[in-house]
C-alpha cells in the first residue's frame, strides 16, 4: 500500500487547492454522517467548485473499513479519498481544515504520533474533546454535531469563545450549516447543548423503542407501529419552538378522567421516569469531555 495513492478510491481525485479540502481522521459513525451528509449538500451545489470545500479525505481504523467507505461513496471518486490510519499525516498535510472525528479514547494516540500536532498547528482543527489549550489556541473550535447529519437533519453545537479569525468561523459556520442547524454555546452551556445535541437522539430512542414494543405486544404489527410513531413524533416536535408546547400537551392528557392516556402518565411518573431521564442526562454532560 503505496502513501502517495490510496487503493480504496478510483480514479485518484483531482488535485484541489489545500484550503478547499476537509480531512475527517477517525471516519467512524459520526465522520461518515458527516461525511454523507457534507457529500449530499454540495452534489446540490449547480457548480460543485463554487462551495468553500470541494474535496474530502477520510481515514479509517482499518483496512475493511477503508475498502467499505470506498464501495460505499464510489460514486463520490472525483472528490473523495479514503487513507487507512496509517496516512493520517498525509491527509492532514493534504487539507485546510480537519475534523477529529476519532473514538475519544483515540484521540490521543493520533495527537502524539509524530508529526500530527505541528501539522495540525497549521491547520483549522475542528474536534468535540478539548486537545491542546483551546482557551489560547485560536486553530481549535470545539463542535458537536450528531449522525442526523447524515441526512442533513443535524443540530450542530459549536463553542462559542474568542479569539476566532473571522474567516476560520466563516468556515466552521459553512460546513455545519451543509448538514442543517448550528448553536454558539459557552463554557457549561457547551457541555449540555452538546450532550443534547449529540446524545439525546440515543437517549429518546430508548424511549420511543419501549413504546413501538409495547405497541406491537398490545396487538400492532411492527410496521404499523412504525407509521404510526413517525407521525406522532412529527406532531410531538412540529410546535416545539413554543416553550410551553411539552407542559401544555401534558396537562392537556391528563385532564381526561380514566382515560389510557393519564392511566400511562401516571405509571410513568410513580417509576420515576422523568427524574431519571434527567439525572441521566446531567451524568451525561458532565462526561463530554
Amino acid at each position: 500500500m503505496g502513501d502517495a495513492v490510496p487503493p480504496y478510491t478510483s480514479p485518484y481525485p483531482p488535485e484541489r487547492p489545500v484550503h478547499e479540502t476537509l480531512a475527517i481522521i477517525g471516519c467512524g459513525h459520526i465522520g461518515q454522517a458527516l461525511l454523507t451528509g457534507l457529500l449530499a449538500a454540495t452534489s446540490d451545489q449547480p457548480d460543485r467548485s463554487a462551495g468553500k470545500i470541494t474535496r474530502f479525505i477520510a481515514t479509517t481504523r482499518g483496512e475493511a473499513t477503508a475498502e467499505m467507505l470506498g464501495q460505499q461513496y464510489n460514486k463520490e471518486s472525483d472528490r473523495v479519498i479514503i487513507y487507512t490510519s496509517e496516512n493520517n499525516l498525509l491527509a492532514i498535510r493534504e487539507s485546510g481544515t480537519v475534523i477529529l472525528a476519532c473514538r475519544p479514547g483515540d484521540l490521543d494516540g493520533i495527537l502524539n504520533t509524530d508529526g500530527i500536532r505541528f501539522k495540525l498547528s497549521r491547520k483549522l482543527v475542528i474536534s468535540k474533546r478539548v486537545c491542546g489549550e483551546p482557551s489560547t489556541d485560536p486553530t481549535v473550535v470545539r463542535a458537536a454535531p450528531n449522525l442526523a447529519a447524515g441526512w442533513k437533519c443535524s443540530m450542530t453545537i459549536i463553542e462559542n469563545r474568542e479569539p476566532l479569525p473571522e474567516d476560520r468561523l466563516a468556515m466552521v459556520t459553512w460546513i455545519f450549516e451543509r448538514v442543517e442547524q448550528v448553536k454558539f454555546l459557552f463554557g457549561d452551556a457547551f457541555c449540555a447543548g452538546a450532550m443534547l445535541a449529540s446524545g439525546g437522539p440515543a437517549v429518546m430512542s430508548v424511549a420511543v423503542s419501549g413504546m413501538f414494543d409495547g405497541c406491537v405486544e398490545g396487538g400492532l404489527t411492527q410496521a404499523e407501529t412504525i407509521a404510526i410513531g413517525h407521525q406522532m413524533l412529527i406532531g410531538l416536535v412540529a410546535p416545539l419552538n413554543c416553550p410551553h408546547h411539552l407542559l401544555h400537551m401534558r396537562e392537556s392528557a391528563a385532564s381526561c378522567p380514566k382515560a389510557p392516556t393519564i392511566k400511562t402518565l401516571n405509571k410513568l411518573e410513580k417509576q420515576g421516569v422523568r427524574g431519571l431521564f434527567a439525572d441521566a442526562m446531567v451524568e451525561g454532560i458532565e462526561c463530554v469531555p
